[in-house]
């Protein structure tokens, strides 16, 4: 729990736009790979995609995204649960990691209990009448091993506006194993997330990388490629 506590405090910490997202980057990665959430009754929740929202209030000219739901119960929350409701938009559940006075919560879009697959309205159904008695617990825990074997993928949160937030379409959501059934924000789809991980890990564009990640050869991971290569120039 240690080295997720200490990329929290980078993220209180850094100097950048970039270095709070590249952060949140690690951040999520570490949830969809060594941690889990225990639920009372045995229930043991895997999150596989998350999305990061971090707005430090007092400053928020260090990392200015309103799209962070604000609650005073995620002021301090490391480990809790935090529940949305509707009247705020779509209903979910955050996982809240701030250790002080700011918002700092990963949205859980995506994730399994067993065998069951949830998304994100699912899951706040399916743990709604335990809301009370799950917010007041640390729930978080490390996996005695890496969970996942999948890559770390980093993808656009979904549904926001850029006259809302000019971190819209940053990659600041996490997701592992694209073989399961996910949605996608427009414009940042499978191939883009391919191609975008292809980038930020400096490989090649080639059809045998291609395949391992997505599982198939792809002419239009290349072409996607391509475009977030020219931009980053």
């Amino acid at each position: 729990m240690e080295r997720l506590r200490a990329l929290v405090r980078d993220v209180e910490r850094a100097g950048s736009e970039g270095e709070i997202i590249g952060r949140l980057q690690e951040i999520g990665g570490l949830l969809l790979t060594d941690y889990e959430i225990r639920i009372s009754g045995g229930e043991v929740l895997r999150p596989l995609w998350v999305e990061a929202y971090y707005y430090p209030y007092k400053t928020p000219e260090r990392f200015n995204d309103p799209a962070a739901h604000p609650s005073p119960k995620k002021l301090g929350a490391f480990g809790k649960l935090y529940f949305i409701e509707s009247r705020y938009g779509f209903p979910g559940v955050d996982l809240c990691l701030s250790q002080g006075d700011y918002y700092l919560s990963f949205l859980i879009k995506r994730s399994r209990m067993g065998e069951r697959f949830f998304k994100q309205l699912d899951l706040f159904g399916h743990l709604r009448e335990r809301r009370e008695e799950l917010e007041g617990r640390a729930l978080l825990r490390r996996t005695a091993e890496r969970r996942s074997q999948s890559p770390v993928f980093h993808t656009s949160r979904i549904g926001l506006r850029e006259s809302r937030t000019k971190f819209a379409h940053a990659p600041l959501a996490s997701v592992v194993d694209l073989q399961n059934p996910y949605n996608w924000e427009r414009g940042y789809g499978k191939v883009w997330t391919v191609a975008n991980y292809l980038a930020e890990h400096r490989l090649a564009a080639e059809d045998e990388i291609i395949k391992e990640l997505l599982g198939v050869r792809s002419d239009a991971v290349k072409r996607a490629y391509a475009e977030i290569v020219k931009k980053g120039r």
